[in-house]
């Protein structure tokens, strides 16, 4: 990722940009990501689903959606909340 960094510096230089180099945002850093992901759901807050929408099956570990050919190879829906006692 950093490979072309002294080259994108060189080139905004000659094109005339006036950037912060000593700070930059970079948009593959987790710190970006989350301030443009989870920052504005944040200020939302929680939202009740819209009518006629259905949930996607979610992989656990990863948070990606399970696609329906994913889905008939046996997976099984399990329950966020622990069994009571």
């Amino acid at each position: 990722m950093e490979r072309y960094i002294d080259e994108w510096e060189a080139m905004t230089d000659r094109l005339g940009f006036w950037l912060d180099m000593k700070h930059p945002y970079r948009t593959y850093e987790g710190t970006y990501i989350e301030s443009v992901v989870v920052e504005p759901q944040a200020a939302l807050g929680p939202r009740p689903p819209l009518p006629g929408l259905q949930g996607r099956p979610l992989l656990p570990r990863c948070q990606t959606s399970l696609s329906s050919h994913e889905l008939s190879q046996g997976y099984r829906t399990m329950s966020l909340t622990p069994p009571s006692s």
